[in-house]
């Protein structure tokens, strides 16, 4: 059974100098968090993915980039993980995909999808990751088998 992990964007800033959302760039708390996040659950737990997919919002790919230094998985935008990105879009995209793919998107997108997915509505802090279990690649059906909120340095 296919694996899809679907983490938020770490902590981004909340303007940018343009004043773009797009352009909203991870802070260091949130690039910490994301490094973190990559170590204990590729790192340590051993959990792996055939390919990475992210927004093209500036803090999903500097999120997605953190993760693939780490894990060498093939890197690559997908324009309908965008906040404003459409459930039936995202699951069109997987549909019949065979492969451990990690989604790395944004609110409400990501809460959204795991919904459909598993009837599920885990909570996403940035930095936040779900790991499902999809039963039949070419159903938009899903186990929640976990969830992993970054831990904060006290």
């Amino acid at each position: 059974m296919p694996t899809l992990y679907v983490l938020r964007h770490g902590e981004a800033e909340s303007t940018s100098p343009n004043g773009s959302d797009h352009a909203r760039k991870l802070t260091a708390v949130g690039l910490n968090d994301i490094r973190r996040q990559t170590d204990t659950i590729f790192a340590h737990d051993g959990e792996r993915v055939d390919a990475i997919y992210h927004s093209p919002y500036v803090r999903a790919k500097q999120t997605a980039a953190t993760v693939n230094a780490a894990l060498g998985a093939p890197l690559e935008p997908f324009p309908g993980l965008t906040p404003s990105g459409s459930v039936d879009a995202a699951l069109d995209f997987l549909a019949g995909n065979n492969a451990d793919i990690l989604l790395v998107s944004h609110l409400p997108l990501v809460s959204d999808l795991v919904h459909r997915l598993a009837g599920q509505r885990p909570i996403f802090f940035p930095g936040t990751c779900v790991k499902l279990s999809r039963t039949d690649p070419f159903e938009p059906k899903a186990n929640l088998m976990w969830v992993r909120h970054p831990v904060q340095d006290d």
